[in-house]
């Protein structure tokens, strides 16, 4: 059974970090952090400025600015009509959204309890998860919801006979990036970048990377000022670093394709690199060039897919994309499930409206109806019954 899973923002709710509705209100409370340097401080600010510039959009038309999706597709529209200072406020914006990110997910590291709420689970649930996905629980592991995911993603390619699992993503985040990693697992992103390869761990448990493809880019994903080429960054930062943040470590590294290292103070002085994450406008413009080879094999994957499971994406009405490469990948009639993880009824609606009346009838799965626990949401005790369920 070839699973493919389809991630979006409520996948990482459990990590602590925001939905798309909270997001600009994240970054908001972000520029209050003692952890911020003055420049991330001028980030998250103009990013204010920008938003309440664009407030007077909502004075006749219906736009949700604290939506992190509309309040990037509005900027990204502004740099492709010129208008003046919009590239700025559009990297503000993505310099904002990465920082905010990292000081979530470090806190969500740090912290004593589980991540966001502390629940803990019981004797017999830890037992489970230990059967089935061969870790121990610790009650003070917040990643261990993202373990064990990465765990059960993993496992079919340890003892792969051609049905390995795959995920397709389109969260910017790093949760399960470090989760596959501090398994075991290496990370095959989908990009043709031959002089950057993922960080491999200590003890790879598969000969061969898992297929992640992150469709709007990742935090660890930059373009250098100066080549404009594509590079990884490792997912998280490196133990002595003299660095506050991957962000501030990743922006200043040697570029690895033509060995360019922004330095302040030389004649010949270039910027500080650009992470790379994509607005979810239907047209991806210039950003196609470097994504096109990663979007054709998420759609090879998903085509060949015998089960497609969503979890946390809600399918906005901004992102047609998610529409189109759907309806261009699945196999009409070959009895592919179409599993649906969300707790809201409106997002389960609007998944039934995009599929035909007959296929939604025979190959659509909304797990809320399949047990309780399965109403609530991504968290540990959802994922439990979700994986006994897609055992079956």
């Amino acid at each position: 059974m070839r699973t493919v899973y389809i991630l979006g923002a409520g996948f990482s709710k459990d990590a602590g970090l925001p939905l798309l509705d909270d997001f600009i209100g994240s970054i908001r409370t972000a520029s209050t952090s003692s952890d911020l340097s003055e420049e991330e401080r001028r980030w998250c600010t103009r990013v204010q400025s920008c938003r309440e510039r664009m407030s007077r959009i909502s004075d006749s038309f219906k736009v949700r600015l604290d939506n992190l999706e509309e309040l990037f597709s509005l900027l990204e529209h502004e740099v492709q009509l010129a208008v003046a200072g919009a590239e700025e406020d559009r990297d503000a914006l993505v310099l904002a959204i990465i920082r905010t990110l990292e000081l979530r997910l470090e806190s969500a590291y740090r912290r004593d309890t589980p991540m966001v709420t502390g629940r803990r689970l019981g004797t017999e649930a830890a037992a489970r998860m230990k059967e089935m996905f061969g870790l121990e629980y610790a009650e003070t592991a917040g990643s261990y919801l993202y373990h064990a995911f990465a765990r059960a993603v993993g496992a079919t390619w340890e003892d792969s006979k051609g049905e390995s699992d795959s995920v397709v993503s389109f969260n910017y985040d790093l949760v399960l990036d470090r989760a596959f990693y501090e398994v075991g697992y290496q990370i095959d992103y989908g990009l043709d970048l031959a002089s950057t390869p993922t960080a491999a761990p200590d003890r790879p448990r598969a000969t061969q990377p898992i297929p992640f493809y992150k469709l709007h880019g990742s935090a660890n994903w930059f373009r250098c000022s100066k080549c404009k080429d594509l590079f990884i960054a490792p997912p998280r930062l490196k133990m002595g670093a003299m660095e506050k943040s991957l962000l501030e470590f990743s922006r200043r590294a040697p570029c690895p394709n033509c060995k360019a290292e922004p330095v302040s103070g030389k004649e010949h002085e270039h910027a500080p690199h650009l992470p790379f994450i994509v607005p979810p406008t239907p047209t991806k413009g210039a950003y196609a060039v470097h994504l096109a080879g990663l979007w054709e094999k998420a759609l090879g994957r998903l085509h060949h897919a015998d089960r497609i499971v969503v979890i946390g994406y809600s399918y906005p009405e901004t992102d047609s994309f998610f529409r189109y490469m759907l309806g261009a990948s699945v196999r009409v009639g070959a009895g592919v499930k179409l599993v649906l993880v969300n707790p809201e009824e409106t997002v389960c609606q609007r998944f039934r409206t995009l599929l035909n009346e007959e296929f939604a009838r025979q190959h659509f799965v909304d797990v809320r109806t399949k047990h309780p626990v399965l109403a609530k949401g991504f968290d540990r005790e959802s994922f439990i019954r979700l994986a006994e369920y897609l055992q079956r």
